[in-house]
């Protein structure tokens, strides 16, 4: 899958259960919404996400509530304020998780990760083996995040794409052959 063409939301939806996005039949199509844990961030058209206390009477709200609500919160953090502005450096922050065993959709993954300011050069690629697609795009951001911090100013990465693949081993040699590219870790 291409990602380096998707809106910054659609890849916030990639990663977001959908029992955890609120208002989902309200937001317009270039915003979300979700709860995690104890907090409710509102992704941005832009890509820009805002943290705030989720309410004690969040299941009660409608999306015009909400809003509302966000506007006159004390609480709120805004990530692009300061200074997190890729996907990967948000999930640490918030503490994100996502599972990589228990699912039926695991399958081997091959991730490409480019440096947004230098044109058709892959700066890493690795394969994951045994994980869904949603703890490849996972480990990729985190992998594009480590990046970021390394170049300071000086790179923008970015999962550029995220290949299904099938390696023809026996399940017990598919778990040895997690490979990584060591500039990701």
């Amino acid at each position: 899958m291409e990602l380096c063409k998707l809106e910054p939301v659609d890849v916030w939806r990639l990663l977001i259960p959908e029992r955890m996005q609120l208002f989902e039949d309200d937001m317009p199509g270039d915003e979300l919404i979700f709860r995690y844990r104890d907090s409710v961030y509102f992704v941005h058209d832009d890509g820009a996400v805002i943290a705030l206390p989720a309410p004690a009477h969040l299941e009660q709200l409608s999306l015009g509530g909400f809003l509302e609500h966000v506007m006159t919160a004390e609480e709120t953090v805004d990530f692009d304020e300061q200074g997190m502005f890729d996907i990967g450096t948000i999930l640490r922050r918030i503490g994100f998780v996502v599972s990589c065993t228990g699912r039926r959709d695991q399958g081997d993954y091959q991730v490409e990760i480019v440096d947004a300011l230098v044109v058709g050069q892959t700066i890493a690629s690795y394969y994951l083996t045994g994980v869904t697609f949603t703890f490849a795009l996972y480990h990729g951001l985190l992998c594009c995040s480590h990046l970021n911090e390394l170049a300071e100013e000086n790179g923008e990465f970015e999962v550029k794409r995220i290949i299904r693949c099938h390696f023809p081993h026996s399940d017990s040699e598919k778990q040895q052959k997690m490979v990584y590219d060591d500039t990701c870790t």
